[in-house]
């Protein structure tokens, strides 16, 4: 962790795929199976460590219901580990549909991240893309900013947090071709 009082480990083969420590006490605080699509770069650390975040994707099935794709980040506290809370007080994941991309901002508790609204089916957009900010561990939406047309976005930080840059890829049409 940025601090230097946390160590996750990765050991994909291992019953626990992810491991936190608490690197000062030699011990562990909290383990996490591994799940499908994941890999060393699932959790990242707040700037200032006192945070880490994963992105998740979970398959809810309720009986009589199609099944659906619950997807978002989770974002727990440090040293106890415990996801923060919502505003109501309950500690819970931050659902987020169509998550892509995601990190912390480099000098404050700042979540960006990007959305895109895809039909499984058709695999055309439902809706247009987004980048937004949430304000942790405070869960607040600060912005959202709607990306017109793009296919792609990727985020890229300046080094000291001042700036946020996002390559954004649009999209081109498919033209008929007649004969």
């Amino acid at each position: 962790s940025p601090c230097e009082k946390y160590v996750i480990t990765y050991s994909p083969m291992a019953d626990f795929g992810y491991t936190v420590w608490d690197f000062q006490m030699v011990s562990i605080i909290r383990e996490f199976e591994m799940e499908r699509e994941e890999d060393g770069e699932t959790f990242q650390w707040s700037f200032d460590g006192k945070f880490i975040a994963m992105q998740f994707k979970t398959e809810v099935e309720k009986e009589g219901q199609e099944s659906y794709f619950k997807e978002g980040i989770s974002v727990y506290e440090l040293p106890s580990m415990q996801l923060c809370k919502d505003h109501s007080g309950k500690k819970r994941s931050i659902d987020l549909e169509g998550l892509r991309d995601w990190g912390w901002a480099p000098a404050r508790n700042l979540i960006c991240f990007t959305q895109f609204f895809v039909d499984e089916e058709t695999e055309e957009n439902t809706a247009e893309p987004k980048v937004g900010f949430l304000k942790i561990p405070e869960r607040l939406h600060i912005s959202t900013k709607i990306m017109k047309g793009s296919s792609m976005l990727k985020l890229v930080f300046h080094p000291q947090g001042l700036y946020l840059g996002i390559m954004n890829i649009f999209q081109q049409k498919k033209k008929k071709c007649s004969s």
